[in-house]
C-alpha cells in the first residue's frame, strides 16, 4: 500500500519484489524494499529501507564550463582544445551546512574545421562529462 508523503506527487510505502539474480538453488530471493513514486516525473525509486529515504539534503550548486585552446598551429589557430567543467556543491542537511564538494571534469578534443560539426561535437562532449559528474555527485552523497 502506497502512502502520500509530504509532497502530494510523491507516494511511499513497502514492496516485495523478486530480485534479478537466482541463488546458488537456481531459486529468485524475494526482498522487501521501501519504493518511493513520484508521479510528475514518473520515477521509481527502491531503498533499502525507509532511513535510507529520510536522507534528505538541500543543495545549493555552481558550475562554470572553461573552453580553452590547448594548442595552436603556426598560423594561429587553435589545434586542441580543453572543455573543462567545474561544480561547487554546498550539502545542507535540516538548515546546516554538512560538507562542501568541488567536482571537475576535463576532456580533450581536436579542432574542425566544420564548425556546426565541432559544436554538434562539443555538446555530446558536455553531455557526457555532466553525466559524469552527476554520478561522482551521487557517489559523494551516498558516503553521507
Amino acid at each position: 500500500m502506497l502512502a502520500f508523503s509530504k509532497a502530494p506527487h510523491i507516494k511511499l510505502g513497502w514492496l516485495w519484489k523478486l530480485a534479478r539474480h537466482r541463488n546458488t538453488f537456481g531459486m529468485r530471493n524475494w526482498k522487501k524494499r521501501y519504493i518511493t513514486l513520484n508521479t510528475k516525473s514518473r520515477v521509481l525509486s527502491y531503498y533499502k529501507s525507509n532511513v535510507d529515504f529520510e536522507k534528505e539534503f538541500e543543495i545549493i550548486a555552481t558550475s562554470n564550463l572553461v573552453k580553452s585552446k590547448k594548442s595552436k598551429d603556426r598560423a594561429g589557430e587553435a589545434t586542441n582544445l580543453t572543455l573543462e567543467i567545474i561544480v561547487d556543491l554546498d550539502v545542507f542537511q535540516n538548515g546546516k551546512k554538512i560538507k562542501k564538494i568541488t567536482i571537475n571534469e576535463n576532456t580533450n578534443y581536436n579542432n574542425n574545421d566544420n564548425k556546426f560539426e565541432l559544436k554538434q561535437f562539443e555538446k555530446i562532449l558536455i553531455n557526457d562529462l555532466v553525466n559524469k559528474i552527476i554520478y561522482r555527485i551521487d557517489l559523494n552523497l551516498s558516503s553521507i
